[in-house]
C-alpha cells in the first residue's frame, strides 16, 4: 500500500495469478520498475511510487511505502480510551468490545473500526489513524473524512 503525504490518498496494489493489479486493471510491465495501465504510468522508485496519468503526462503524484500490517484484537486494547479534540470542539471514546473495535461519538453513534493497516481503521469513507510517541504509547489520533483532513483528537485518558 502507498499514500500520497500531501492528502489522504491510497494506492493499494494487489497480487493475483502472478500479476499486479491497481483496483481491477492489471499492470503490464514495459521495463524492470515501470508497468502500465490503461489510464497511466506506475513507476517504482525504492519506498515509493510515482504515478503519472496519459491525460496529464508532465503532472506526477508520489506515494510513499506505507507498513500495511493490519492491527488485531491483540492491539485493540492500547487504542481504547477517550480522545478529545479542541479544533472539532468533540470527544470520541475507542472501545474494544469481544475482537472489535468501536469509535463512540455520541451515547447513540456507535461505529465499527475496520482494520485497514497499521494504527489505522475505516469506517466508510473515514479514516482513524492512531498517533504513538517515541516510547510507542497511543497518545492520540487523526480522523479524515472527504471534507476535512487529519483532524487530531488527544488521548486524554487509558479508558
Amino acid at each position: 500500500m502507498y499514500r500520497n503525504s500531501n492528502r489522504n490518498d491510497f494506492i493499494e496494489l494487489s497480487v493475483k495469478d502472478g500479476s499486479l493489479y491497481f483496483k481491477t486493471e492489471k499492470l503490464k510491465a514495459i521495463s524492470l520498475d515501470t508497468l502500465i495501465d490503461k489510464d497511466g504510468i506506475f513507476i517504482f522508485k525504492a519506498d515509493q511510487l510515482i504515478v503519472k496519468k496519459f491525460t496529464d503526462p508532465q503532472d506526477s503524484t508520489t506515494y510513499n511505502m506505507i507498513d500495511n500490517s493490519l492491527p488485531t484484537g491483540d492491539l485493540f486494547e492500547q487504542y481504547s480510551g477517550n480522545y478529545s479534540s479542541e479544533e472539532a470542539v468533540a470527544l470520541i471514546k475507542i472501545e474494544k468490545v469481544e475482537e472489535s473495535l468501536y469509535a463512540i461519538i455520541t451515547p447513540s453513534t456507535k461505529e465499527k473500526l475496520t482494520p485497514y493497516f497499521r494504527d489505522s481503521f475505516r469506517v466508510g469513507n473515514k479514516l482513524y489513524e492512531f498517533v504513538r510517541d517515541n516510547n510507542k504509547k497511543i497518545i492520540g489520533l487523526y480522523i479524515s473524512v472527504p471534507r476535512a483532513e487529519n483532524i487530531f483528537f488527544n488521548k486524554i485518558d487509558s479508558k
